[in-house]
């Protein structure tokens, strides 16, 4: 079977904070005040397109290409505030939000094998998602004084992960099944980036290990089916 699929999707009124200060404020020493508002604004588009076999005594699977561009103001309720926290102006124009994953492969595939045995592979590749770039002596105070601050403006690294599952069935009776399975995760043990700080190094200045995506995984186990 083969299948395309077009989306595109509008969002109005989104949450997000706004700084409200008085023409009066420093003569007044009021700092004026903040508070959630509706009006940011975003746009999703993207098209997949699918090969798949649902049918076949040894193979089924799909293999899959998605294409999506997300677009918008904001990336949560609360940037507004935190971005008059640190003293940068609010994005003027639409920018890639967080979850801007411009390019995805997956390849499915079941095996159905002699003496009862299955086997399951999963290859999934994903294009680098956005994240903002703008280097900094103390997280403020940027190495390039002449560098315009501009949320996402770079890519993080490429993702791809291998995960693979295999299983025998012994029959017990004719009500029963014993079922013994291995499940490994990330079978290749890559090393796929989760997050980066603003001066572009993984995991920030601690090296936290939450940056890098989980390591190779594996599972044994055992299921009783009746």
């Amino acid at each position: 079977m083969l299948s395309a699929t077009y989306f595109d999707r509008t969002t109005y009124n989104q949450i997000d904070i706004k700084t409200f200060v008085p023409g009066t404020a420093r003569a007044a020493g009021d700092y004026g005040f903040a508070e959630f508002v509706n009006y940011q604004y975003a746009r999703a588009q993207g098209l997949e397109l699918m090969i798949s076999r649902e049918r076949h005594e040894l193979l089924t699977g799909s293999i899959s290409y998605t294409f999506m561009a997300v677009d918008g103001l904001s990336d949560d309720a609360r940037q507004g505030l935190t971005y008059y926290q640190w003293g940068y102006p609010s994005p003027p124009k639409l920018y890639p939000l967080s979850w801007d994953q411009r390019h995805m492969v997956k390849l499915i595939a079941n095996f159905a094998l002699p003496w009862q045995t299955d086997l399951s592979l999963l290859w999934a590749y994903s294009s680098g998602r956005p994240y903002t770039y703008y280097p900094t002596y103390d997280g403020f105070t940027p190495l390039d004084s002449t560098m315009t601050f501009t949320p996402n403006n770079a890519r993080m690294p490429d993702a791809h992960v291998v995960d693979v599952k295999a299983s025998k069935r012994f029959r017990l009776g004719d009500f029963s099944t014993l079922a013994f399975y291995v499940d490994i995760r990330n079978l290749l043990d890559t090393r796929n980036v989760v997050w980066m700080d603003s001066n572009g190094k993984v995991g920030g200045e601690l090296s936290d290990v939450s940056a890098w995506g989980y390591p190779r995984r594996v599972r044994l186990g055992l299921r009783l089916e009746f």
